[in-house]
């Protein structure tokens, strides 16, 4: 019996730190994307103060 208990708990701190890791994953993507974000944000509001004009607005560039 002490021998499955043992086990089960080997069992969830697996899942423990598989879980973590995961976690740990996505905070960095949710970091990366939000960097990302930030700087097409920036592109965009430096291209608006800019006006563009037709030529450097195309369907290829949407």
């Amino acid at each position: 019996m002490m021998n499955v208990i043992k086990n089960g708990a080997t069992a969830l701190e697996e899942q423990v730190v598989s879980l973590i890791k995961m976690v740990e994953s996505l905070t960095i993507s949710f970091k990366e994307r939000d960097d990302q974000m930030a700087f097409i944000m920036k592109r965009i509001l430096d291209l608006i103060g800019k006006r563009p004009t037709n030529e450097e607005v195309s369907d290829k560039d949407l």
